[in-house]
């Protein structure tokens, strides 16, 4: 008979490291081959699969993961219909700030309001988002996607605007872009398919995970 199994999609991207150390803290035992893009825990259990958090959230709602770590973001730009489980897995006071969806432009940009992104050229990994918030506005732009590691350098040079995540703003001024607009504050959150939740099993199964979790979380705010 072959055991049970949660597939669970971990984040790649800036959160991974931070939640690979919560799963540590929270008893279990991590191991992450970098150059196969693996990842594995001691929990035979319990299959993670790393993918970047839009995905994982897409694959969620069809079923092709039972639950994993995303963020808001991620859940709204890929409008998956999936169950928040919990919504605390970041530090509650996280360093450098909560992480922003902002839209930056080169420092010497005329560019010095949203409205005069009129007819120009914007790059961005969440282009839902950034169509919602350019049609709420009356903005009529091009979009471009690009799910590059580093969309910053383009911004300038092919394009005149980057959608893009920060906490600092340090990655930003380090290519000499400012922030133009906040679009929204996002955090990472554990989601779930509804019919795995059905499942007696993989449902306690999340749960028990979630208390881990969030006790790992707490002791470490605790703990500094």
């Amino acid at each position: 008979m072959l055991k049970k199994k949660l597939k669970f999609g971990f984040p790649l991207g800036v959160f991974r490291d931070e939640m690979i150390e919560l799963f540590k803290a929270a008893g279990y035992e991590i191991k992450l081959f970098e150059e196969f893009e693996k990842i594995e825990i001691d929990d035979p259990e319990i299959e993670f699969i790393l993918m970047r958090p839009i995905p994982i959230a897409s694959f969620i709602e069809k079923g092709l993961l039972d639950a994993g770590i995303s963020t808001e973001a991620s859940v709204l730009e890929a409008k998956a219909k999936v169950r928040q489980i919990c919504s605390d897995l970041e530090r509650m006071k996280p360093i450098f700030g909560k992480t922003r969806l902002v839209i930056a432009v080169p420092k010497d940009s005329p560019i010095k309001s949203i409205k005069e992104l009129n007819g120009k050229k914007i790059v961005t990994r969440v282009p839902n988002i950034i169509k919602e918030f350019l049609k709420k506005n009356k903005i009529s732009a091009e979009i471009i996607y690009s799910d590059a590691p580093i969309n910053e350098p383009m911004v300038g040079l092919v394009v005149d605007a980057v959608g893009e995540f920060t906490q600092t703003g340090d990655y930003l001024k380090s290519y000499n872009l400012r922030i133009l607009e906040t679009l929204l504050e996002t955090s990472v959150i554990l989601i779930a398919n509804e019919n795995s939740l059905k499942d007696k099993w993989k449902r306690e199964k999340i749960e028990n995970l979630t208390i881990l979790l969030k006790g790992a979380r707490i002791a470490q705010e605790y703990s500094g």
